[in-house]
């Protein structure tokens, strides 16, 4: 029986025919052999290769869980981080239209006090007018 090595000519083969290979070693087609159909009920597979398969899809699985739970983790201290910014903001807008608002009230009572002055101050001269001219006379 030939082995791999002096069975390697796929041109020899024809269109529908099928070499079989068991344990290292080919049998070449035959052309009154016909060409058989695999039926996957009747597969069978080692336990080791069962476990391979199930512990590299479990492993898999549980490295994209870690992937995307420490990307969960980012993105939830990312949007804590920007509403902290974002209420420091308000809250320092907050304060500075407080100041705002202060600043407008003391120039206005300022402009009150220089206005109560004022007509002290024109009272003051009238009284003062009122004096000159009283003397005067």
């Amino acid at each position: 029986m030939p082995n791999v090595a002096a069975f390697t000519a796929p041109r020899d083969l024809h269109h529908g025919d099928e070499a079989i290979c068991r344990h290292g070693e080919v049998t070449p087609p035959r052309e009154d052999r016909p060409a058989r159909a695999t039926d996957a009920s009747k597969l069978t597979f080692p336990l080791q290769l069962v476990i391979i398969i199930v512990s590299g899809v479990v492993a898999t699985v549980g490295a994209f869980w870690v992937a995307t739970s420490t990307l969960r983790s980012d993105v939830r201290d990312i949007l804590t981080r920007m509403e902290l910014a974002s209420r420091s903001e308000s809250d320092r807008m907050k304060l500075q239209d407080e100041r705002i608002a202060d600043q407008k009230a003391a120039l206005d009572e300022e402009k009150r006090q220089r206005q109560l002055m004022r007509y002290d101050f024109e009272a003051q001269i009238k009284e003062l007018k009122e004096l000159f001219a009283k003397e005067r006379r």
